[in-house]
């Protein structure tokens, strides 16, 4: 059995790799699914708002998002690095584009702890998450490497871009 269980895990994964989704994304529409009937007890201890986990790495470097929804806003966490702590707090709150009242698109505010750059990752992630589900968003933010070279800077970007990308499949789909 432990066999055919692993060639199907391994088929499932060839096939989310052929159409470029991936397994945290996954995961993340399994706990959307699973919070859909709030009042509904759940065995797995996350109570009435469970927490999406979504984790991307990249050589020694991670970034762990951590969303739940709160009704239909949603309070996000974005960590990562050797030192997870707090640097920015950035709200989203949605609203008509002034460009093209027909788009979505979302007023942003931001508090920044002194001396920290995490605005520069929790801005864009209340706007983008806002502008996407419509709703009320909350993103804390705190991602520490030392010594970290601009490339490595890049590619934490991405893996939050990604991770954002991951929540909203999941959380619209």
């Amino acid at each position: 059995m432990t066999g055919e269980v692993a060639d199907l895990v391994y088929h499932l994964l060839v096939l989310l790799a052929w159409h470029d989704i991936s397994p945290a994304a996954v995961l993340a529409e399994l706990a959307v699914r699973r919070n859909k009937n709030p009042g509904e007890k759940d065995s797995g201890g996350l109570g009435e708002m469970g927490i999406i986990e979504i984790r991307k790495e990249y050589k020694d470097i991670h970034v762990l998002l951590q969303a739940t929804a709160m009704g239909k806003d949603w309070n996000v966490v974005i960590t990562g690095g050797e030192i997870p702590h707090l640097g920015a707090v950035a709200l989203g709150i949605p609203r008509p584009s002034l460009q093209n009242p027909a788009v979505t698109s979302a007023t942003v505010s931001v508090m920044t702890l002194t001396g920290h750059k995490e605005d520069e990752v929790a801005r864009p992630a209340a706007h983008f998450l806002a502008s996407r589900l419509n709703a009320p968003v909350v993103v804390s933010c705190g991602i520490h490497n030392d010594n970290i070279k601009p490339e490595d800077i890049r590619r934490v970007s991405e893996m939050v871009q990604e991770s954002l990308n991951d929540l909203v499949a999941a959380a619209c789909g």
